[in-house]
């Protein structure tokens, strides 16, 4: 993609010197990222790598995972981005439907390129050239894997100019100051696009921090490095952080740049508290239409829900289709439709899946006989007289209840009103007695629980909007990609009721384990220590555990039952014991 790496390769001449890339591991200058790229480039060149062709990249947040994204788009090749702490069944699922031709990853990776029968690329043999290597191309770009809000996976296949029409905009649009900016997100999510490639067109620093964990270990990775030019973090992201953080991260950076779910005015006040004048950003768009294709600049002063969407970016036009007479336009008090959107920023479709791309992608004639192609979001908006779009629900997010059609974010807004809950989400599942609504909450109270929430809430809505069961967590959980882990929260729910506290309990440690290693996935029966706890974060878990749960934990507890689920058993003992000797 010769715009791109041209426009880094010019940030190199201006900077040599400059660090390009920084990770805890080591700094890479512009010039050392141009040689490095343009080596790795002519190495996949030399196998045969170019245009028309994918090459799956599966490497940690590390210098080596950016140079080989660049030296694919170098040798006018597609990137496949794939997460290496995604589950081994999904990457050999992505690898073998996405037919790459290569794999560059480590010698972990081994035995997932030979499932796929493809060879592997190990980034430590990369060569470094002093050649420049940039093929030009007008194909695929990258093809990301997303299931989108419902759905099984599919890949979404993002061309040359949709890329360049979205960094065209974000060079043009986002503060350069020179202070960098983080990059923290999962590689195989479209988020960063954003936070790598208009960084390092513009000669800033791309600080690679290590993967999310819990609260403590997110905010600490994230304000090592700061202050940043900008931040791009998804809402729930944004809530792994405290209070005390969310305001931190408002006054070390020139902007924040909210996308990837529903913002709320609460976080932009809680972002906007020790900073008022900081620039916040709501920025959407499905993957299919590149990252971002609407943005909204919040005006100075304290927000009001509900936040818009805002306008399109330059080489995007949208129009609504109009729906009349639904529960959704009558919530947004004005007329309203599903969002379509057209221009330079559609993706190209889903890769072999030619019906769903008909179905998502489609030509609508115009008065004149021309048609244009749309893309059909599935999301509803209305539109205000200044342009202004803002999201009203999914087609999917309303739902009927014993015969009440019901808007599932008036119920979420009806949880977070409780005093004690910080955040809310609300699914439905699938019962014996048909379709049941849940709940799972993030609670600023340890003393807080569900009897009494849900009572709360039966004092503001109709009994038909009350959630059958509320969840009571430290925090909603979240995918590798920032977003609710709505299969989690469903897996929850549904268990049953003589054990659903019992999987809180193991989610709950779970969370604190992540925080405590710094890993984003834990599974029940991996021991604390061997992941890399020490007696510090020992003795902090214990305390924890101790208050969380109202026991008398010992520190030997852990060291005896090192695994979530031997863990989770003991202080059920613990519960159990207490409760039978009448303390």
């Amino acid at each position: 993609m010769r715009s791109l790496v041209d426009a880094i390769r010019r940030a190199a001449t201006r900077r040599p010197s400059a660090p390009a890339l920084h990770s805890p591991a080591r700094t890479v200058t512009y010039k050392e990222l141009i040689h490095s790229m343009d080596g790795a480039a002519g190495a996949l060149r030399a196998r045969g790598v170019g245009p028309g062709c994918r090459v799956a990249v599966c490497l940690d947040r590390s210098p080596e995972m950016a140079i080989g994204i660049l030296a694919t788009l170098a040798a006018g090749a597609a990137y496949v981005p794939l997460d290496p702490a995604a589950p081994r069944a999904t990457l050999e699922r992505t690898l073998i439907h996405s037919e790459s031709s290569l794999l560059l990853g480590r010698s972990d990776t081994e035995g997932l390129a030979a499932t796929a029968g493809i060879a592997r690329v190990d980034p430590d043999l990369w060569p470094s050239s002093d050649r420049a290597e940039t093929t030009s191309g007008s194909g695929p770009a990258y093809l990301v894997y997303t299931s989108g809000s419902t759905g099984a996976p599919k890949g979404v296949v993002v061309g040359t100019s949709a890329l360049e029409n979205y960094l065209s905009w974000a060079v043009a649009s986002l503060p350069f100051t020179g202070a960098g900016v983080p990059l923290f997100a999962s590689i195989a999510f479209d988020h960063t696009v954003t936070t790598l490639f208009p960084p390092l067109m513009m000669g800033e620093t791309v600080y690679l921090l290590p993967p999310l964990g819990g609260g403590r270990a997110f905010a600490l990775n994230l304000f090592d490095c700061a202050p940043y030019s900008f931040v791009k973090i998804t809402p729930s992201h944004f809530r792994l952080l405290d209070t005390e953080d969310r305001a931190r991260l408002g006054r070390s950076t020139a902007l924040v740049m909210f996308g990837g779910e529903r913002l709320t005015a609460h976080a932009v006040n809680e972002v906007r508290r020790d900073n008022p004048s900081l620039a916040v950003m709501n920025h959407y768009g499905p993957t299919e239409c590149t990252v971002g294709c609407c943005v909204y600049r919040l005006p100075q002063g304290g927000a009001v829900d509900p936040i818009p969407i805002g306008q399109p970016i330059p080489g995007v036009v949208v129009k609504l289709d109009t729906v009349e007479d639904t529960a959704l336009a009558e919530a947004s008090h004005c007329e309203g439709g599903e969002l379509l959107v057209a221009g330079r920023c559609l993706a190209d479709g889903y890769w072999r899946q030619p019906e769903l791309t008909d179905a998502s992608f489609v030509s609508i004639a115009a008065a004149s006989g021309a048609s244009t192609r749309w893309y059909r979001t599935g999301d509803f908006v209305s539109m205000a007289a200044t342009g202004d779009l803002t999201f009203v629900g999914r087609s999917d997010s309303q739902v009927k209840i014993l015969g009440h059609r019901i808007e599932l974010s008036e119920v979420e807004r009806a949880l977070t009103s409780y005093p004690a809950v910080r955040d809310a989400a609300v699914l439905t599942v699938d019962s014996a007695a048909g379709l049941r609504l849940v709940a799972a909450v993030a609670v600023t109270d340890p003393v807080a629980n569900a009897d009494a929430i849900r009572a709360f809430v039966r004092e503001k809505l109709p009994t038909a909007m009350v959630p059958w069961r509320v969840l009571v967590l430290d925090r909603l959980p979240t995918t590798v990609n920032g977003k609710l882990d709505a299969a989690l929260v469903r897996t929850l729910a549904t268990e049953p009721e003589v054990s659903a506290d019992h999987a809180v309990m193991e989610d709950a440690i779970a969370i604190k384990f992540r925080g405590a290693v710094g890993v984003a996935e834990v599974g029940l029966d991996q021991d604390f220590f061997l992941l890399g706890g020490d007696s510090l974060a020992a003795v902090d878990l214990t305390l924890w555990a101790s208050q969380r749960f109202g026991v008398e934990l010992e520190l030997a507890t852990l060291f005896e039952c090192s695994t979530i689920r031997l863990l989770a058993a003991r202080i059920r003992e613990l519960q159990r014991a207490s409760t039978e000797s009448g303390q």
